[in-house]
């Protein structure tokens, strides 16, 4: 059950849910390597609570660099082609250094020579996003000097797809590459569908690509209320949790009900939905106090959403 409390007793909560799917991302890895799943997967969980760059003078920051053994190994395996040893030891190591550009670098030349050409794009995606959201972070080195991102990984990044993350004028007008609102409302009720006829598991993988095009955090916020809804639908609560409480988290942190306070009913609704999923049974319980906040919240910004619940 989710505790009792205020923004820090859900940042336990969230990182109770990326411990979940980093340890998904691990069985799925060892019984399929061949699928984009386990990368993106791992890429997330590593990275989705890097909000900014480590300080840094110089470029150098005060990170240890990996050991040297370990470095030493990988460059080995990645001369000698040794792709299935090679694919392993870097992504085991993705969620340990978390601003080690090569690993991805590393994993996506492994698995082009395994000739598992779709998780190869997965890993190019995830890292080009996080590149550019991160921007500056492959220019940045270890308190050794060593760099985050070799030459072959920025000239790699440099050659990439270039990823497009405009901002929007306006509720409805897209940025150039960006989607409009309606996309995605559209991309989530597509989704709902593909999870009907084809399982929670592709509609998840589609619909993470579809909000790759976003465009902006305004939108991304609403693919992840999406992706609330579709986990709720599919009765898979659990992994539900971790979404609702990250939206949660970005609800107080950047004051949505005062600012956005339809985008905030949106996420609150679907915030609700898994609390009365999860309910603990007890009258007083966590679970229930939680729901209650939460109701509360909901009921001063859309009354007529919170009735639809009871």
């Amino acid at each position: 059950s989710i505790p009792e409390g205020d923004a820090g007793d859900a940042e336990v909560c969230l990182r109770q849910g990326l411990e979940l799917l980093g340890r998904a991302a691990t069985h799925v890895f060892q019984a399929d390597a061949s699928r984009p799943l386990p990368y993106q997967l791992n890429r997330f969980v590593a990275w989705s609570e890097l909000d900014e760059l480590p300080p840094a003078t110089n470029n150098m920051t005060m990170l240890p660099p990996p050991n040297e053994q370990v470095v030493s190994i990988l460059e080995t395996m990645f001369r000698a082609e040794n792709w299935e040893d090679l694919l392993e030891a870097a992504e085991s190591r993705v969620r340990e250094h978390l601003f080690w550009l090569d690993l991805s670098y590393y994993s996506f030349r492994a698995l082009k020579g395994l000739g598992h050409m779709l998780a190869a794009q997965a890993v190019e995606n995830e890292t080009r996003l996080h590149v550019l959201r991160l921007t500056g972070s492959e220019s940045l080195s270890f308190n050794d000097e060593r760099p985050f991102a070799s030459q072959q990984t920025k000239d790699w990044l440099a050659s990439a797809p270039a990823v497009q993350t405009g901002t929007v004028s306006s509720g409805s007008e897209p940025a150039s590459g960006g989607k409009r609102e309606q996309d995605v409302a559209q991309d989530v009720e597509e989704a709902v569908r593909l999870c009907a006829g084809s399982g929670i598991q592709e509609a998840l993988i589609w619909l993470s690509e579809q909000k790759k095009g976003a465009g902006s955090p305004r939108r991304e916020f609403m693919y992840d209320v999406g992706f609330c809804r579709l986990l709720f639908q599919a009765d898979r609560t659990d992994i539900a949790l971790s979404f609702a409480e990250n939206l949660l988290i970005r609800i107080d942190r950047h004051k949505l009900e005062q600012w956005e306070p339809e985008l905030a009913a949106q996420g609150l609704v679907q915030i609700c939905r898994c609390l009365v999923k999860t309910d603990d049974g007890e009258s007083e319980g966590e679970t229930v106090q939680k729901r209650k906040q939460v109701a509360a919240r909901l009921a001063l910004l859309a009354p007529d959403q919170m009735l639809s619940l009871t």
